[in-house]
């Protein structure tokens, strides 16, 4: 039986429990650096989903890339659902209140009720699945233009300014760029593409808020585990913004166990890379957007005194016209 089919089959029987196992289990795919690049990929589009999640969505469509309730798709997107479509199944929380034997409501110390959070399947459906008004282009979609390029770049240090970081350029031998915790300086290599100058500040970015009291020994796991933690993060994010990450690999991986503890340490380090990563884009798109408003303006007020300045001329022209012509008729 194949994977889509046994989780569907489980989503029909609202078999949650078997379902959570299975996705479990499912997780040492992501040990093969393909399948790994596939999920980050997705985490890039949907970073405000957690991995389980994420996961239980690729599961049901390898290609997702936008999701939404039938009801967003609908008021906030003026799109409607295609006819016999069958919903994408994720895992939404919902609180009870805790009761006692008599059936009323536990309080706490304070006199608040005590609550509990549990989750269960809930439907959404991809864009793919969907018809109706396009989809804006979203601000952070990069058109690989270098004015893109600039205001990623402005978004970024302005991003670590933030943490007192500064970005400096050097003639490096070998690498990219390196992060030192001691001077709290990002450090690029000269010369670089914009696409790789993007890259390596991202992964140093993710070195400078997990690894500020990193090993730097390269035969150690601890470096093993840094290494795949900055890559993969610099990977959802590009992917985000639409940067190629077509040259990323992710070594690391094969060096990890698949058996029950590791593939629990890879769960958890999963999660770090997820709730980090959408840090920095939420940051990041923040910073984008008062950068792209603060050109807008300056673009509008620039085309508005262009008009002025040209009505201006041609009035002059006009009248210098006219008073030539006076002359020319004796007036």
């Amino acid at each position: 039986m194949s994977e889509e089919k046994s989780v569907s089959d489980m989503i029909l029987e609202k078999d949650t429990k078997g379902l959570s196992e299975h996705m479990k289990k499912g997780i040492k795919n992501y040990l093969q650096s393909d399948q790994y690049a596939t999920f980050l990929k997705a985490m890039g589009k949907l970073h405000n989903y957690s991995p389980k999640n994420i996961q239980l969505l690729l599961s049901q469509n390898k290609n997702i890339s936008m999701v939404a309730g039938f009801n967003t798709w609908k008021k906030d997107f003026q799109r409607t659902v295609n006819k016999g479509e069958k919903s994408l199944k994720i895992w939404m929380p919902f609180t009870v209140k805790q009761k006692d034997e008599n059936g009323k409501i536990k309080l706490d110390d304070q006199g608040k009720p005590i609550t509990f959070t549990g989750f269960k399947l809930g439907s959404v459906f991809d864009v793919s699945q969907t018809n109706g008004k396009d989809i804006p282009k979203a601000l952070y979609e990069l058109s690989e233009t270098k004015e893109d390029y600039q205001d990623l770049y402005r978004s970024l240090r302005a991003t670590l300014q933030e943490s007192q970081i500064d970005i400096e350029w050097k003639n490096l031998p070998e690498a990219k760029g390196y992060y030192s915790p001691t001077e709290n300086k990002i450090v690029l290599k000269s010369g670089l593409s914009s696409t790789h100058t993007i890259k390596t500040i991202l992964h140093e970015m993710a070195h400078s808020r997990l690894h500020k009291d990193g090993s730097f020994d390269k035969l150690s796991e601890a470096y093993k585990l840094q290494e795949l933690q900055a890559e993969s993060i610099a990977y959802v994010v590009s992917n985000h913004f639409g940067i190629d990450t077509g040259a990323y690999s992710f070594g690391y991986l094969a060096s990890w166990s698949d058996d029950k503890k590791g593939l629990s340490d890879f769960e958890s380090q999963l999660s770090i890379i997820q709730s980090e990563a959408k840090k920095i884009i939420d940051t990041v798109d923040a910073k984008l957007e008062k950068i792209k408003e603060k050109g807008t303006i300056e673009n509008t007020f620039e085309n508005k005194f262009s008009s002025f300045k040209q009505s201006k001329t041609d009035k002059e022209v006009g009248n210098n016209l006219s008073q030539n012509l006076g002359k020319a008729n004796g007036l």
